[in-house]
């Protein structure tokens, strides 16, 4: 009986030690973030001002000149914005490519990612001014000592780049950005990068508003808002897993 008492012993100290030990490149830790708990964004819609009209709005039928969003944007068709709508049924119309729904869903119903939208100008043509990351991050600085029309702080709830190594789902703010989406309403041409992600600012290193951008994960998309549905989930996915193309669509 002592034996197998002393044993038991042993085991239970065997298992708690490796309980305790990290778990190093765990992939449902996330690389850029990880996709579990609560999570919300900032998606910012980039026009040109007055010179939006140079863009026919053919050439973009999703978003009209006149409109500050792409219209299954303002349908709420996109994006979730209250972590309350995941306690609603299926919607077959609004949640068929909604990208909220579907990363709750894959993720058996784990992760809630919201998303608040706004919509900045900068200076340039949409024909020749792309990826103007700095610029936009300047607007937006604008909008937030002006009149407070969002607060950096709403995008910092947890810390950024668990690598793998660690869940930062439930984790301190780091005062960078979660995550940080930017689309512009410009063309240039049918050859140009359509979208990416996973871009560092490594040449916005300095603080704005209190914040720093150098490590913030970032998705990019030009040509306005088509096909931002597989888009997103292609290109978050690339910094989710850490891994590049390799030849193959799916």
């Amino acid at each position: 009986m002592k034996a197998r008492i002393l044993s038991i012993i042993f085991s239970l100290f065997i298992f708690i030690s490796i309980s305790a030990q990290p778990q190093p490149n765990y992939g449902p830790n996330g690389f850029c973030f990880t996709p579990r708990g609560e999570f919300r964004m900032l998606v910012v819609f980039v026009g040109y001002g007055d010179n939006d009209t140079l863009l026919p709005d053919s050439m973009i039928s999703n978003w009209p000149a006149s409109q500050p969003f792409p219209t299954d944007v303002m349908q709420g068709k996109v994006f979730y914005t209250d972590y309350s709508q995941f306690n609603d049924s299926i919607d077959p119309v609004n949640d068929r490519e909604n990208i909220s729904r579907w990363f709750y869903e894959q993720s058996n119903k784990t992760f809630k990612l919201i998303a608040d939208t706004i919509r900045v100008n900068i200076q340039g043509d949409p024909y020749t001014r792309v990826w103007s990351v700095p610029a936009v991050l300047q607007e937006l600085s604008k909008l937030h000592q002006s009149n407070h029309r969002f607060n950096w702080e709403d995008y910092d709830k947890r810390q950024n780049n668990p690598l793998f190594k660690n869940d930062y789902s439930a984790y301190n703010p780091d005062n960078e950005v979660d995550y940080l989406a930017i689309i512009y309403r410009n063309h240039r041409n049918q050859n140009e990068v359509h979208a990416s992600t996973g871009l560092r600012l490594n040449n916005t290193t300095d603080t704005l508003d209190g914040y720093t951008f150098e490590n913030v994960p970032l998705f990019i998309q030009n040509r306005g808002a088509t096909k931002v549905w597989n888009l997103f989930q292609h290109e978050v996915g690339h910094h989710l897993i850490s891994i590049g193309e390799y030849g193959v669509h799916l």
